[in-house]
């Protein structure tokens, strides 16, 4: 990448080289190229990471005699980034409620949606025919047969530890709803600073 530089400020940037000096014969590799007076080479640099806010690129900026590439950032507007933090709850609860809960009997059991729903099923069929046990393939290919009151345990387990993903959801999207200007920090300070990884069921999903 190329600038055209005057008394050490930037007039013109990227500058093409070959359109701007099509009488010159250019080598295939232009960072090894003999500059024209006034042309300067910029370094690039990694564009940054940066969340709720818009990154582009801006005039270079001249460090230790080189020139470097440079990056600006323009925050979200409160609303959208309101939007992105409660979208980012939306999905750590799904995250959490399909991630798996363990028993109190150090058991495992996994959570998906699917999971969710045949363990309902099972329940549900399993009282309506009166089965005392069910058998269900697991996860390795192999069968194991369990009581319907061990199968209830396991549905309850599930339905406290999905209904405790919404009471966490809720709090959050409470919480962000709730964040306004302050004294000490805007609202958009805030809604960049949330912490969303707290208050989730402690069996969940990594956080």
């Amino acid at each position: 990448m190329f600038a055209r530089v005057e008394n050490d400020k930037i007039t013109e940037y990227p500058v093409d080289l070959r359109k701007s000096y099509p009488n010159i014969s250019w080598p295939k590799d232009l960072s090894t190229a003999a500059l024209p007076d006034g042309i300067v080479w910029v370094e690039p640099t990694a564009m940054p990471a940066v969340e709720y806010a818009e990154v582009a690129e801006v005039d270079p900026q001249m460090t230790d005699g080189k020139w470097y590439q440079q990056w600006g950032t323009t925050p979200w507007s409160d609303d959208d980034t309101k939007q992105a933090v409660l979208a980012a709850i939306s999905a750590k609860k799904f995250q959490v409620e399909t991630g798996g809960v363990t028993l109190p009997n150090g058991m495992s059991v996994r959570t998906t949606i699917d999971d969710q729903n045949r363990i309902s099923n099972a329940v549900f069929n399993g009282q309506r025919l009166g089965l005392t046990e069910v058998s269900f393939l697991q996860p390795d290919n192999s069968y194991a047969t369990i009581s319907m009151d061990d199968l209830v345990t396991i549905a309850d387990a599930i339905g406290m530890h999905v209904q405790a993903c919404f009471d966490a959801g809720k709090a959050h999207y409470t919480a962000v709803n709730a964040i306004k200007d302050s004294v000490s920090q805007t609202a958009y300070q805030q809604l960049v600073a949330y912490d969303i990884t707290t208050g989730w069921p402690a069996n969940g999903g990594s956080a």
